[in-house]
């Protein structure tokens, strides 16, 4: 007979005694649930519909949901938390080798990172197999402090001369630091025929202290230390024309005429422009100049040199100043530019708008001696305010775009989208993807989504994407082609 019949019958209290069996029932019954809880969760599974789901198709939705996270710097732990979802799913994660392909390494000023064992990046980036490998290594260096330089890791050295080869390469470091890091790789594997430093595609160089050099050489203090590559970024400094030793440096030019991408910071007006630019122009497919400083007194500078770029497809021009924004444009012809991105310095907090005639009078006489109208597709504007008649002038001379982004733009769009009676109504005509970014609280939205409605039935393009964001909170119009 239980000996806790008697309890479910009356109101009386257990005994002491009986308290001790009572919980012992209690954890019993608890595991007998727990148990058939994990039963029923495994019969479940079994008529789950990701049982029919190639590890395939479940590798390029996981490949979907890391790219959907915004980060400027390569993380892993996403990667991680889908292998410790289920056996399946780390499974599904191995077979995508895509996945492994980016790893990065922050060093913060309190880790020892000259024990750093660099053999688990070794093997996480193995499991990318034939995917081109990025690594990225962001030090907070402290070569100019008593401590040791945190690049100066046998293990990392090791990775760069005998690892898997790799097809990007991101530092972040002091420029002593990386010269040190450079100059051990070459000296440690002398006897290496093929090393991933050596088969790097693309380096992306932030150096601090590379503007404070003792004897500034940009050839001796910079190019001498980094690999042949054909993707260049370079920041961290400015190009000053002290640091001009191009034309003396047949490394820095043989260098620089095999680049197809490059990334630089720089001073404008400075001498380095005329050999910088004409050693690596002919090549060259992608150019960013991110503007330091409007030099007023330059040395000395031809103002009336042009550079012919005859494979450039992109040219972006970060923090572009408005005093001298014919004089820079002169520097370049592109005859076959797809992309032309300009993000200026002159951005004004207070909305004070500018009078864009004369960047358009420039961009117009940019484009005709380029001769690039007919291969024009693409153009941002970025951090500047202009009234509707600057915007509607420069707008004007670019009737081939098929893509426009303006971001941080502050212009009246009661003013520039006027109903589809107005002049302004024609322009665009070829436009078909349309982006209006960090607009401000007065846009108004609504308009432009009419002024395009009514765009499409006057003849015009189709458009095919219109993105309008405000702030905290994007309104988006979108509407597919219609198949013809």
């Amino acid at each position: 007979m239980d000996p806790l019949a008697r309890l479910f019958s009356s109101n009386s209290p257990p005994h002491p005694t009986e308290v001790a069996l009572i919980r012992d029932r209690i954890d019993a019954d608890m595991a007998a649930i727990q148990e058939l809880q994990v039963r029923v969760r495994r019969y479940k599974a079994l008529t789950s519909p990701l049982r029919g789901v190639p590890l395939e198709i479940l590798g390029e939705i996981f490949m979907l949901v890391v790219a959907s996270v915004k980060q400027e710097f390569p993380v892993t732990k996403q990667v991680v938390r889908l292998c410790l979802v289920s056996r399946t799913w780390r499974n599904a994660a191995l077979a995508t080798p895509s996945l492994w392909g980016r790893v990065g390494i922050i060093w913060s000023s309190g880790v020892d990172s000259t024990t750093f064992s660099f053999k688990k990046v070794e093997s996480w980036l193995s499991r990318s197999r034939e995917i081109p490998r990025a690594l990225t290594v962001d030090s907070v260096c402290a070569h100019r402090r008593d401590s040791p330089c945190k690049m100066i890791n046998p293990s990392l050295a090791l990775l760069l001369s005998n690892g898997p080869s790799l097809q990007q390469l991101s530092l972040s470091c002091d420029l002593k630091c990386f010269q040190q890091l450079s100059t051990w790789i070459m000296e440690s594997s002398q006897t290496v025929q093929t090393r991933p430093w050596d088969s790097l595609g693309s380096m992306d160089l932030k150096l601090s202290g590379a503007s404070h050099a003792v004897q500034p050489s940009f050839a001796d203090e910079i190019l001498a230390y980094v690999p042949t590559v054909t993707s260049l970024s370079l920041s961290g400094f400015s190009l000053r024309d002290e640091m001009t030793d191009i034309g003396t440096s047949p490394h820095a030019q043989n260098f620089l005429s095999n680049l197809t991408t490059l990334s630089i910071p720089f001073m404008y007006p400075t001498v380095w422009e005329e050999d910088f630019l004409s050693h690596c122009s002919q090549r060259l497919q992608e150019l960013t100049l991110d503007f330091d400083y409007f030099n007023e007194e330059p040395s000395s500078f031809n103002f009336n040199k042009t550079i012919s770029f005859p494979c450039l497809h992109v040219l972006r021009i970060r923090e572009y100043d408005m005093d001298c924004e014919e004089g820079f444009l002169r520097l370049f012809s592109t005859p076959v530019l797809i992309e032309l991105d300009l993000g200026f310095a002159s951005y004004d907090p207070e909305h004070v708008r500018y009078d864009g005639d004369g960047l358009g009078d420039g961009l117009a006489a940019f484009l005709t001696r380029s001769n690039c109208k007919a291969t024009l597709a693409r153009l941002r504007l970025a951090h500047i305010n202009l009234t509707g008649d600057s915007l509607h002038h420069i707008l004007l001379k670019f009737p081939q775009v098929t893509h426009l982004t303006m971001d941080y733009v502050d212009v009246d769009s009661t003013e520039f989208f006027a109903g589809p009676h107005d002049p302004k109504a024609k322009l665009l005509p070829n436009i078909v993807d349309f982006c209006w970014l960090h607009a401000f609280e007065d846009t108004d939205f609504k308009k432009i989504c009419h002024y395009f409605y009514t765009h499409k039935f006057q003849g015009a393009g189709r458009l095919r994407r219109l993105v309008i964001e405000l702030p905290e909170r994007v309104e988006e119009y979108s509407e597919a082609a219609e198949a013809k």
